[in-house]
């Protein structure tokens, strides 16, 4: 139904947009959205593809942030680095898939447009909206043992990773509620990335993970923190074998995901 031209959904993005009386200039809201979709996360980042200056910016991201259809994700570590993610999965769908080949599916030619969106779909749909089932299940239904500790926030944080010269997004932080004496920074229990891909992640991930810890610890104490590997796509073999020799290492796939803590 959503990708048919004839049904509603074909153009429940535009119907959105058209509910809200404070939304006045469409096109430039759409723009907005479709480059928050496309993972530029700041407002500097949106206003540099849009070429407008950060004032310019700040009206048209307030009034999506109060009609609702983005959000301003904090960053745990650090807190003036808000992330702008888009918080109405729909319009996701829409920017993301229907709106880049819009014409294509207009003339019916769906399989085609649809085959054509699928790295689309993997990487700006399905892989935001994996982190954040990671963080949710991290945050709801992960037990004492797994986290190893009782955990104060659950959150994401951007870190350097000096080896890859990249910033990196982890998607998973677990702040406990212990503190050291004499120590103001906070003690994470754990941190992990989600994949969302149907590949299976092996032991390159766990390295990248291990080195991102210890970037971290300049932030953050992070001696015990645990390292928790989602992904939809399974685990390899090497990677399962020392996950279970190691007391520091949770691995979650889609039935631990929706059936474990």
């Amino acid at each position: 139904g959503v990708l048919n031209p004839s049904h509603a959904l074909f153009a429940e993005d535009a119907y959105l947009l058209t509910e809200d009386p404070a939304i006045s200039d469409r096109a430039l809201y759409q723009s907005v959205l479709a480059t928050v979709t496309a993972g530029r996360t700041t407002q500097r980042e949106v206003g540099g593809v849009l070429g407008r200056t950060d004032q310019a910016m700040q009206h048209p991201l307030l009034v999506l942030e109060r009609a609702g259809f983005i959000r301003r994700d904090g960053d745990l570590l650090l807190a003036k680095r808000p992330v702008l993610r888009l918080a109405d999965p729909m319009l996701r769908f829409h920017h993301a898939v229907v709106r880049p080949d819009r014409a294509r599916f207009e003339e019916r030619r769906t399989r085609e447009a649809w085959d054509a969106a699928t790295a689309r779909f993997e990487a700006q749909v399905l892989g935001p909206h994996f982190e954040e089932l990671a963080r949710e299940w991290t945050r709801r239904f992960a037990s004492s043992p797994t986290l190893g500790g009782v955990a104060r926030r659950t959150g994401f944080t951007q870190v350097n990773d000096p080896a890859a010269r990249e910033r990196f997004e982890l998607d998973v932080v677990v702040e406990s509620t212990e503190r050291r004496p004499g120590d103001d920074r906070p003690v994470l229990l754990a941190i992990g990335e989600a994949k969302g891909g149907t590949a299976r992640r092996g032991t390159s991930e766990l390295r990248r993970l291990e080195r991102l810890r210890v970037q971290l610890a300049s932030r953050a104490i992070v001696d015990d923190a645990r390292l928790l590997l989602f992904s939809r796509g399974g685990f390899e073999s090497t990677l399962v074998t020392e996950a279970r020799r190691r007391s520091d290492v949770e691995l979650v796939d889609l039935e631990r995901l929706y059936e474990g803590s």
